[in-house]
C-alpha cells in the first residue's frame, strides 16, 4: 500500500457554555514522516502553542 496522506493532530479542548467542544490543531506532512518524529514535533508545538493540548495523533491514508 501506498501512502497517500499524513497528518498530525493537536487535539484540546473549549469550553462552549456549559459543554466542552473537541478541537484541534492539524497539519499535513510528507507521506514519508516517520510517526515518532511528528510525536516530537508535536510535543515541541505544544509547548508553544497556547492552549492546552490534551493529545497528539497521527492519522495516515493509504490507497487499497
Amino acid at each position: 500500500m501506498k501512502i497517500l496522506k499524513k497528518v498530525l493532530h493537536l487535539n484540546y479542548n473549549e469550553p462552549k457554555g456549559e459543554k466542552r467542544v473537541v478541537k484541534s490543531y492539524n497539519f499535513e506532512v510528507a507521506p514519508t514522516a516517520e510517526d515518532t518524529a511528528l510525536k516530537e514535533v508535536g510535543e515541541e508545538l505544544k509547548k508553544i502553542i497556547a492552549k492546552n493540548i490534551e493529545d497528539i495523533v497521527t492519522s495516515t491514508k493509504e490507497s487499497l
